[in-house]
């Protein structure tokens, strides 16, 4: 299974860590418009973010990284940031909190959700971004 499927929306999919799941990290397709954003999509299945030919959604700011098939398939609308890199966890195998020097660390864009995962404040002032994933530095 998927980690997020979106069919026909138009959503905000923001500030996840998916990782391992049986096919893909996010799935949009038959027309989806969702904008998806400050995303770590992390050893899924198949691919890290499947977005069929019919979609249009816009997707920036995620890492796709280590994914079964490729990182990134499909055709949507860059906004930017899309990378494929280590994003540097804790312990791949379950801990999904930053390490220190996590190229994740300030490279998210602004799509405001006030906390991460845990409830801990996203940063959001000067000239500091969040962090892309769920969980906050």
């Amino acid at each position: 299974t998927d980690g997020i499927v979106a069919e026909q929306a138009v959503a905000g999919i923001g500030y996840n860590t998916i990782v391992r799941s049986i096919g893909n990290g996010i799935s949009l397709a038959n027309g989806d418009a969702s904008t998806v954003l400050n995303n770590i999509l992390f050893r899924n299945g198949s691919y890290g973010l499947d977005a069929s030919a019919s979609a249009a959604a816009q997707v920036g700011y995620t890492n796709s990284f280590g994914n079964g098939l490729a990182d990134f398939n499909g055709a949507f609308a860059s906004l930017g940031g899309l990378i494929s890199t280590s994003p540097r966890f804790i312990n791949p195998a379950g801990d999904y909190h930053l390490r220190p020097g996590s190229p994740m660390i300030n490279a998210a864009r602004v799509q405001y959700v006030p906390t991460d995962i845990e409830g801990k404040a996203r940063v959001l002032w000067g000239n500091t971004y969040p962090d892309i994933g769920a969980y906050e530095f």
